[in-house]
């Protein structure tokens, strides 16, 4: 700590909107704070599943790279070139529910985030799915124009390795064993 004159604020003890002359001002007022975000429902740290969707996110999101690079690197080439697609379409069918469930996840904290709790609790009342759209109808509300973009490519990316992937699967089942 820096040694300042009892009238000058403190630069590095604040909390947004106050400045403060001692340390126990500022751990006070911190305390006060935290605890209205809690009231509030606003805090991260809540109900409404952040923690655990914020613990989950980043895992789905290693996982999704992976999945990803064996897609294009394994199934897609097995995809357009072998004659037995079965094992393309399953795994372009089990790709798509991790895309999904990444998708899923980040419309979940998208939605939190921008609209709260309330928005999160429609969403989630839509049949559960109902996330992905709120999500993406609030970052066009706040102009959050790439995390939209990322949005709606993760959902075509879902439904149409899932798409390909059933059609795959059903190109299988029509060949002679």
């Amino acid at each position: 700590m820096s040694s300042s004159k009892p009238d000058q604020p403190i630069s590095d003890m604040t909390v947004p909107g106050e400045a403060f002359t001692t340390k126990d001002e500022c751990d006070e007022a911190r305390r006060r704070h935290r605890a209205s975000e809690d009231d509030r429902g606003d805090s991260p740290h809540g109900i409404c599943g952040g923690p655990l969707s914020a613990k989950l996110y980043p895992w789905l999101v290693g996982l999704t790279g992976f999945t990803f690079a064996v897609l294009v690197f394994v199934l897609l080439p097995n995809a357009v070139f072998s004659s037995v697609p079965k094992f393309a379409g399953s795994g372009m069918f089990i790709a798509s529910y991790v895309f999904g469930a990444t998708l899923w996840v980040w419309s979940l904290l998208v939605t939190y985030t921008l609209w709260g709790g309330i928005g999160l609790a429609i969403g989630l009342f839509m049949a559960g799915v109902g996330v992905v759209p709120l999500a993406m109808l609030a970052t066009l509300f706040n102009g959050l124009w790439s995390t939209l973009g990322e949005l709606v490519l993760g959902l075509i990316l879902t439904i149409g390795v899932r798409v390909w992937g059933l059609r795959l699967l059903e190109k299988a089942a029509r060949q002679p064993a």
